[in-house]
């Protein structure tokens, strides 16, 4: 696990998990570690979470799950967020996600289990 970035204000963060695949830094899964519990893949790469960063809230994580919620009645856009989100288009293609939990469930799709088969190894829910 390599941590790499604060997930959000209450001090959940964001891991790469090195499955063990020797592929590149920037491909393998991302990772959300959760403030009061909870570890869940939601990226299958890091393209893919800078495209859930577009939804412009912050992740929330409990036990069960990882999920983006928006208010529309609190919420702010972010002070950048057109230059952001100009930079996804531009470089990589992607327009701003409306549906983000499409997107993290794709990933734990594809790498929920054998995370979880991995992560056992160090947690036990006894």
């Amino acid at each position: 696990m390599l941590p790499f970035a604060q997930a959000n204000g209450s001090g959940s963060f964001y891991a790469i998990w090195n499955n063990g695949t020797d592929q590149p830094l920037y491909t393998m899964p991302v990772v959300v570690f959760g403030d009061e519990g909870g570890v869940h893949i939601v990226a299958d790469n890091m393209v893919q979470l800078l495209h859930l960063l577009t939804f412009d809230t912050e992740i929330s994580v409990d036990f069960d799950e990882a999920y983006f919620y928006k208010d529309e009645e609190d919420y702010e856009e972010s002070e950048n967020l057109n230059e952001y989100l100009k930079w996804m288009k531009g470089d990589y293609g992607l327009k701003q996600i409306e549906e983000p939990d499409l997107l993290i469930k794709n990933a734990q799709d594809q790498y929920k289990e054998s995370f979880d088969e991995w992560f056992g190894q160090y947690f036990t829910d006894n």
